[in-house]
């Protein structure tokens, strides 16, 4: 499978986890996989690989990036290394607009699919950063109230 197939398959698989959490288990199309805008220069702006799409429930506080590769890294934050997951984490908070939470979600071939934080707590902490398994991030992050 290729890796772009790969990336797609993975943001459709969290989006329904994340629609089936934020809605307490009614609907799995609460969000979905967000467009991407080319300016006339060429340039791309996006805010987040995630969209809100359902607006019946309660706005979402959290800015999703979404990345799967084969192969990443933890103690690249440990090491100083800029490539990876350290510049994934730098990415999702640089297009995290104002009054949301940058969330890192993450995931390598064979292995757990990992959420990096500021605002949810978790027993791993790195250079600021949380990191958590996506079940117990979705155990611990608060929902509004309808």
């Amino acid at each position: 499978m290729r890796s772009k197939e790969k990336g797609a398959r993975f943001e459709r698989k969290v989006c329904r986890l994340l629609s089936l959490w934020w809605s307490d288990g009614k609907s799995d199309r609460v969000f979905w996989r967000a467009p991407t805008f080319k300016q006339p220069d060429g340039t791309v702006h996006q805010c987040g690989d995630i969209v809100q799409i359902d607006l019946s429930y309660p706005k979402c506080p959290y800015c999703f990036e979404l990345k799967h590769h084969k192969d990443f890294r933890l103690e690249d934050f440990l090491t100083g290394k800029k490539s990876g997951i350290v510049s994934w984490w730098e990415q999702t908070i640089q297009e995290c607009p104002p009054g949301m939470k940058p969330v890192l979600i993450v995931h390598r071939d064979r292995g757990p699919t990992l959420v990096l934080s500021k605002h949810i707590k978790s027993d791993v902490w790195i250079k600021e950063v949380y990191v958590d398994t996506l079940e117990s991030f979705l155990d611990k992050a608060k929902k509004p109230k309808k």
